[in-house]
């Protein structure tokens, strides 16, 4: 019977811990969605560039590490990016799904706007640096490539009657090498880099 009730006891303890961590997580993160307008550049000397854009819809959070008065913060900044688009041959006989999948991580700094899930300023900033993992596959020639890059982060947040709306974009600090396979063989590229800009809605 003893045992029976320090298990019960046990379990509230767990109980109300678990509600305290995810109440203090979630005053942490201030969630967001958007669109994104992504470009994908593979680079080479000998070989034809290729270029790639696409159309994503993100969804991520920003975690508040650290702040001060709700005005100026550090945070991290993950998010995943899904896009695809439709393409047809030059004969217009076959159509195919391309699809691009984005990963960004970024550790980042607010100042104003979005700073907190509590700041309730009219105008932010922000800025950080990460990476970002990127893998893209074209349907008709069945042709794919991944890589990270190391990129940069800038953005600008204004409070409309909505919430918070930011114009965010990125670029690739660093382009790694690459190759592109597909079915009879595969291409090795001396560039890997992307680019992308688009509007989050805060949530």
């Amino acid at each position: 019977m003893q045992r029976k009730y320090w298990t019960v006891i046990f379990l509230l303890f767990l109980s109300l811990t678990s509600q305290q961590v995810r109440g203090q997580m979630g005053d942490k993160m201030v969630p967001h969605l958007g669109f994104m307008y992504e470009i994908v550049d593979l680079k080479d000397p000998i070989q034809n560039d290729l270029s790639r854009v696409f159309y994503t819809f993100s969804l991520g959070t920003y975690y508040t590490l650290g702040h001060k008065n709700d005005v100026v913060s550090v945070g991290v900044d993950p998010s995943v990016n899904f896009g695809f688009n439709l393409v047809s041959n030059v004969t217009g006989s076959e159509t195919g799904l391309n699809l691009v999948v984005q990963v960004p991580v970024f550790l980042m700094g607010r100042f104003g706007a979005n700073a907190t899930k509590y700041n309730q300023q009219k105008f932010g900033v922000g800025a950080g640096i990460g990476g970002v993992y990127t893998f893209f596959r074209e349907g008709i020639v069945k042709q794919r490539s991944s890589a990270i890059n190391p990129s940069a982060v800038a953005e600008i947040t204004f409070m409309s009657g909505g919430g918070p709306l930011t114009i965010r974009a990125h670029v690739s600090l660093f382009n790694p090498t690459a190759t592109l396979t597909f079915p009879s063989g595969s291409v090795d590229f001396n560039e890997f880099r992307t680019i992308g800009f688009g509007l989050i809605y805060g949530l």
